[in-house]
């Protein structure tokens, strides 16, 4: 893209960043992609840290209650 001179505006970088995240992060693409007016990249990308800080969390939770189960099982 630097190639042709033109910098892409903020809906082209948007569109290539929500083409490129993962499954894990698709209830955020779709809250993204049904919104009626455009986001500003420095919005989305707060929406983007708090879903990757949410995904954590939930690991974490899920691995404390494996942990759980297998201490009981054993």
């Amino acid at each position: 893209m630097a190639s042709t001179g033109k910098p892409l505006n903020d809906e082209e970088v948007l569109s290539y960043i929500l083409a490129g995240l993962g499954p894990e992060f698709e209830p955020l693409v779709a809250s993204v992609m049904a919104r009626d007016d455009s986001i500003s990249l420095s919005s989305f990308y707060a929406l983007l840290l708090n879903a990757e800080l949410r995904h954590k969390q939930q690991d974490a939770v899920g691995e404390i209650h494996s942990s759980a189960s297998a201490a009981t099982r054993n």
